[in-house]
């Protein structure tokens, strides 16, 4: 079997959840990033592996510290 069963899905992520060894893909890496923040996984937890997909932050990416202008205008009565 191959390590890329699905080609729509070039990114194989590896960990153990409980006793058993998990294994999940994803389409891009903001869906794996997700996943590893929903799951908080450290990177020392998981392996990952790609089929010639470069990954910039490989799971390691902090989250932004900026803040979002506000979206609602000021209104005077």
């Amino acid at each position: 079997m191959s390590d890329f069963p699905y080609e729509m899905f070039p990114i194989k992520l590896v960990h153990v959840e409980g006793k058993y060894k998990k294994t999940c893909w994803f389409q891009c890496e903001n869906h794996l990033q997700k996943y590893l923040d929903r799951s908080k996984l450290s990177p020392k937890d998981y392996e990952i592996k790609t089929n010639n997909v470069e990954i910039v932050g490989k799971g390691n990416r902090r989250k932004s510290t900026q803040k979002r202008p506000s979206s609602r205008s000021s209104s005077t009565n």
